[in-house]
């Protein structure tokens, strides 16, 4: 199955009343997979928790979700860098895709956290960091943004560093990482 886009994800979450919209939904997903949670199945639980799955809707849900998990689990995987966030087309204004990075922002905080992520000193200073920055832009669609070519710049700035921080987490994170005493 191809990997669903954000329209096609959030009209599909909202048919069930699921989440707010595709991107929260790929980062919770991101999140947990990051922390590598020890039930990788939980995270539909967590995105439908009160799912009927003889539910046709559901069942179409299932899958697009299912793909985009594995579509992050194998790229997130690998050394090539190269899976992207589920964000509304480039034709839409900035102001909404930039609210949209930050739920996919506060998804991947949720992932963490519910992948049982609780203490970040088994993360570098760097990764503290970083998760710290997460945090802030979550926040990001709070304040206004016009269409502007320094807008856009700003934004693929903003995701190019989600995407840089989700493969910094993962890799940190892995079981068999060095620890923060480890590293020196």
């Amino acid at each position: 199955m191809d990997i669903p886009d954000y329209q096609q994800l959030t009209e599909a979450l909202e048919r069930l009343n699921a989440l707010k919209d595709a991107a929260e939904a790929q980062g919770i997903i991101c999140g947990m997979l990051c922390a590598h949670a020890p039930d990788p199945g939980r995270w539909m639980m967590e995105v439908l928790p009160d799912a009927d799955t003889a539910n046709d809707r559901v069942k179409e849900l299932h899958e697009l979700l299912g793909a985009v998990y594995m579509d992050l689990e194998q790229k997130l995987g690998s050394s090539e860098f190269s899976f992207n966030i589920v964000l509304p087309d480039d034709d839409e204004p900035v102001k909404v895709r930039t609210v949209a990075l930050g739920q996919w922002c506060l998804g991947l905080l949720l992932g963490l956290g519910m992948a049982g992520m609780k203490d970040t000193s088994v993360l570098s200073a760097d990764a503290r960091e970083v998760l710290n920055d997460v945090v802030s832009l979550s926040r990001a669609g709070q304040y206004d943004a016009d269409d502007s070519e320094e807008n856009e710049k700003a934004f693929m700035q903003l995701v190019e560093f989600a995407r840089v921080a989700a493969q910094l987490l993962y890799e940190e994170l892995r079981p068999d990482a060095e620890s923060p005493a480890e590293r020196g």
